[in-house]
């Protein structure tokens, strides 16, 4: 049996099948193919949005139309021109032309009624379309790419699937939905695919890196996996109480290897966790739980993640002064005059309040008053003592010291700190039975004695001075009070400054979206989504509201919704979603306990094989992140015998790392002009053109690659290359 390492995962992975996609239309003048002014406008934004959010895994589909005035012949052509217009103007901005599809159908699909001229001009178009497609399948390459391997099997059972590098796969029964949520019964199709070298990353056509703040930094894999499930062809998901456990063979224990997912949405990896350490040492107690996006830009979460988004989000909107119709109206002067003024006033408040906090710190560090308990006489069942007063505030303080008190052993828990501490705070409270208790603190540590008995002296029982001694103690006890007065003000204090910082982090947060529309309708989006999460426990007069008056219904009723979102722990489907969420860590522990149980049985341990408990299916990573601190920068033309041709992007392959470098014609840092590498170890390329076509520069002539060299050895196209196994052995 193999001792494997254990991770849990019940992060969220956005993995859809419907994905985004932007469509627009452009309407033309008679006769004419021409980009006007208004239309270049659009076209430019389009571009822009375009290389911000669709650029990785997109094409742009153009399709031209006609009005019915003039022959079939005629408006075909003049539908053609028309998209090709358009086309060139996306190719013109730097949008590789193997993305870009043009086609004219003339005027076979009017949108309105020919017979008006208003019709006419409705049918005098062009529609452009931003539609999914991976990658790959638009590069001549795609020939190389094998499907994956599909299994079969009865979603009502168990089922146990070994794939060819030795990963096991553990599905549970019924664990399956379809995209309403219904259970899914009957067979059901399992695709899984596993990535282990630099050809299978490329082939993928799945990112081998991570941009952040405009820089690219790459990937070390210890290996990558994708799985995804099928009905009659049609996606399904794993339901939120179910998880699927894969004992995964990595490729090589790497240093500072992490876990990541991929969201299919923004092609982009979530960083998880960390498997191993900077020496190469597994993690076994890594556990992940609970991760998922602050800003939700498409309501795309799972119930049991939106559940536990909406309680955290809900109480913070109600407990803060700030009002969501201003967040979600920034573009207006108005609101965002008042968010301006919201932001200065809680600045203003955060100063006053911290000054107040230093007052009483102060205060309280010039409280000198000091209480020590000596031990007078300790007997087998009792210890008797005195309260010593050290810079006494009060004459109270030094008269009540004079007194013994008696308690018994049983009572004292700690007697070394008991009697060896001076304590800042000391007060005294009777009980019904004329026994007291005694309640000691300091800086962190707080001890109370119960059931003391105060040895009063025969003097003042003879001269019935109870009340004597009642203000006694009330005297001795005022600066308990007075010390938890001022802990109070300045604990309430510390709340208000807390809050008040809230609130600036949520108008800092939102701030941006006055300045840009596309932040501004991201925050718009999120807002529309805390909505339509929060529909279950809204009443029927709030579900029929639209989302503007049920922000200002939520501003005008904080109180109210601060009470329903803080109860939401109490309803039904909350506690299911806890529940599921024990289950799995104690799944969790119980694996945890196998394998010491293995350990102790001194069971052969695989060093490579890493199990994981997911409960989203997509991609997944296992890898370490390259510092780009390469030795040398290279300039670089490429030809194809006397042509010169122009990458739209190259991956470059080092034999020393198990991952590819991708260098994009649009990228600021680094391109396929100049790029990065080291010269000390083979390097091959591989160069995609505008069309989409594939070139191979080898290992063996990478070496002659020079800035300032005018021959230059020729790229070779891969037509000629017949399989992968030719393709891999020119690495």
């Amino acid at each position: 049996m193999k001792k494997s390492y254990f991770i849990i995962l019940c992060s969220l992975l956005s993995y859809s099948f419907g994905y985004s996609q932007e469509k627009f239309q452009l309407l033309f003048e008679t006769n004419l193919a021409e980009i006007s002014t208004e239309n270049e406008k659009v076209l430019n934004e389009k571009v822009t949005l375009f290389k911000a959010n669709f650029s990785a895994n997109y094409k742009i589909e153009i399709t031209g139309h006609t009005d019915d005035v003039g022959s079939l012949f005629f408006n075909k052509k003049l539908s053609e021109k028309r998209a090709k217009a358009v086309a060139d103007f996306f190719a013109k901005k730097g949008i590789p032309n193997y993305k870009i599809s043009p086609k004219g159908v003339g005027y076979n699909f009017p949108v309105a009624d020919n017979d008006s001229e208003e019709g006419k001009t409705k049918n005098r178009r062009v529609e452009v379309q931003f539609v999914y497609e991976n990658e790959l399948n638009l590069l001549s390459i795609k020939k190389f790419k094998k499907k994956p391997t599909s299994y079969f099997f009865d979603s009502q059972v168990e089922k146990l699937i070994t794939y060819s590098f030795g990963t096991k796969i553990s599905i549970p029964k019924n664990a399956f939905t379809d995209e309403n949520g219904n259970d899914v019964l009957g067979e059901i199709e399992i695709r899984y695919e596993e990535y282990r070298k630099p050809i299978d990353f490329i082939l993928s056509g799945i990112p081998m890196h991570v941009d952040q703040d405009n820089q690219r930094s790459f990937f070390n894999s210890g290996g990558m996996f994708t799985m995804l499930a099928f009905q009659t062809g049609k996606p399904i998901h794993l339901k939120p109480s179910k998880d699927v456990v894969i004992d995964f063979k990595l490729t090589e224990n790497l240093p500072n290897l992490n876990f990541y997912g991929l969201d299919s949405l923004s092609n982009k990896w979530t960083e998880f966790g960390k498997i191993t350490d900077g020496n190469g040492d597994r993690l076994q107690n890594f556990f992940v739980c609970g991760s998922y996006q602050e800003e939700e830009q498409k309501c795309n979460l799972r119930h049991c993640e939106s559940l536990k988004l909406i309680h955290k989000r809900g109480i913070e909107y109600a407990e803060s002064n700030v009002l969501l119709s201003d967040l979600a109206n920034l573009t207006d002067p108005a609101h965002f005059e008042r968010v301006q003024q919201a932001i200065e006033r809680n600045k203003e408040k955060i100063v006053s309040n911290t000054h107040r906090i230093n007052v009483y710190n102060k205060k309280l560090s010039q409280h000198k008053t000091r209480f020590v308990l000596k031990k007078s006489e300790k007997t087998p069942s009792t210890t008797s003592f005195k309260i010593e007063v050290e810079h006494p505030s009060t004459s109270e303080n030094k008269k009540l010291a004079k007194y013994n008190w008696e308690i018994s052993n049983e009572e004292i828990t700690n007697e070394e700190i008991i009697f060896a501490s001076k304590w800042m705070y000391c007060l005294v409270e009777k009980n019904k039975d004329d026994h007291y208790t005694i309640t000691l603190k300091d800086t962190s540590t707080q001890v109370v004695l119960k059931n003391a008995s105060l040895d009063v002296p025969n003097r003042i029982k003879r001269k019935k001075k109870g009340k004597h001694l009642e203000n006694l103690i009330s005297n001795f006890n005022e600066p308990a009070f007075n010390q938890n007065q001022s802990d109070s003000i300045k604990e309430n204090l510390i709340v208000q400054k807390n809050k008040i910082e809230k609130d600036l982090q949520i108008l800092g947060r939102y701030r941006k979206g006055s300045f840009d529309r596309e932040e501004n309708q991201k925050i718009i989006d999120s807002l529309d989504c805390f909505s339509y999460y929060s529909r279950d426990i809204k009443t029927k007069n709030e579900q029929s509201m639209d989302l503007e008056t049920w922000l200002n219904y939520f501003d005008e009723n904080k109180k109210m919704m601060f009470e329903r979102y803080s109860d939401l722990p109490e309803n039904e489907a909350y506690k299911k979603c806890i529940e599921a969420e024990l289950e799995r860590e104690r799944e969790r522990l119980r694996n945890l306990e196998l394998l010491k149980q293995l350990a102790t049985e001194g069971v052969k341990e695989d060093n490579l094989m890493q199990s994981i408990s997911i409960t989203n299916l997509g991609s997944y990573n296992f890898d370490v992140i390259i510092n780009n601190q390469f030795p040398q920068v290279l300039f670089a033309e490429y030809r194809v015998n006397s042509t010169k041709i122009e990458p739209a992007f190259i991956f470059l392959i080092n034999e020393n790392i198990n991952g590819v470098f991708r260098f994009d014609q649009n990228r600021t840092d680094y391109n396929p002009s100049r790029f990065i590498y080291y010269p000390s170890s083979k390097n091959t390329l591989l160069v995609f053109d505008q069309n989409g076509e594939s070139y191979l520069f080898s290992a063996k002539k990478f070496n002659l690659l020079n800035s300032g060299n005018s021959n230059q050895p020729k790229i070779l196209n891969l037509e000629k290359i017949k399989n992968k196994q030719m393709l891999e052995s020119e690495f």
